[in-house]
């Protein structure tokens, strides 16, 4: 690989100079019977409650960007033939586990990642220093492991982690805020062994859940490369066709949810285009441009 060439990419690709902001204002509805269930997190209780805030049901953004991550990866790794050859093989090893997290560890990824650091030793290039600590190239090669401190070099060249944030990287898509209306009800279940497959005797325990009338989100996405606007669209096309789910107790038919394109609109800026009173306006508030809607916007990307 041509560090230069690796380098000038790796920059381009974090350029956080805001060029375009797509806002994207969201209405989920239920797919057919689908209450959500977004507990407070207690294990071991006879009665899982709904989260809340000051009395009032809430989903916390983290959920909806759990989901949103899943979808990313389900689409990206489907388009994997489509992309090029530093993103497919980040996309490859791209993996998430409880323990190691975020990780792009592959035998491919490893020799990428020696042969950069083989290059900046040669070449001297302090600027990488923004990236990885310095004492990395004082181990000696056999040392050198794709670790945490290393997955920064990998990281900008998986599309997953450009939108959704990876080690050592912001992702482009945010959660704004998240609103759900709706009523609580509540119901009673079985405690299942899961060993033996079958229920647990006198255990029985009761979930609160929402019976929602819409799950509404607010999604800005800036900076939207060329590479990384055909799997936006995708993404927005799974939303409005399959949808996402939410929260807890999916095996029980809770958290299905579709979008309502109907009711949802986006505004897509690209600040380039601005007049300079249009400019200004639009870095406080994208709103002032006309919305379109998300079918508008998928033909438009």
């Amino acid at each position: 690989m041509d560090f230069d060439e690796y380098f000038k990419n790796y920059f381009e690709l974090i350029d956080s100079k805001l060029k375009t902001r797509i806002l994207l204002q969201l209405y989920f509805k239920p797919f057919g019977y689908s209450p959500l269930s977004i507990s407070s997190g207690e294990k071991g209780t006879q009665f899982i409650e709904v989260f809340k805030i000051d009395g009032q049901a809430y989903v916390p953004p983290s959920s909806i960007k759990g989901s949103l991550r899943r979808i990313f990866e389900i689409v990206a790794k489907a388009m994997l033939k489509d992309m090029r050859t530093l993103e497919k093989l980040m996309l490859e090893a791209h993996k998430e586990t409880e323990n190691q997290g975020i990780t792009h560890y592959s035998v491919e990824t490893k020799k990428i990642v020696e042969d950069i650091i083989n290059q900046i030793r040669n070449k001297k290039r302090t600027e990488i220093f923004d990236i990885i600590p310095e004492d990395v190239l004082k181990k000696d090669m056999l040392d050198i492991k794709v670790t945490k401190e290393l997955e920064p070099l990998l990281t900008p060249f998986c599309p997953i982690c450009r939108m959704m944030g990876g080690p050592g990287l912001k992702g482009k898509l945010k959660i704004l805020n998240a609103e759900v209306k709706g009523q609580t009800s509540f119901s009673t279940h079985v405690s299942i062994n899961r060993a033996s497959k079958t229920y647990k005797e006198g255990y029985l325990y009761s979930r609160e859940k929402i019976e929602i009338e819409y799950l509404y989100t607010e999604i800005v996405i800036e900076n939207l490369l060329e590479s990384e606007k055909g799997l936006v669209k995708s993404v927005l096309s799974h939303l409005m066709k399959v949808g996402m789910e939410v929260g807890g107790a999916k095996s029980i038919g809770c958290g299905a949810l579709i979008l309502d394109s109907q009711k949802s609109k986006s505004f897509h800026v690209n600040y380039d285009t601005l007049s300079q009173e249009q400019l200004l306006k639009a870095i406080v508030n994208p709103r002032v441009i006309n919305p379109i809607s998300i079918e508008q916007l998928i033909n438009e990307l």
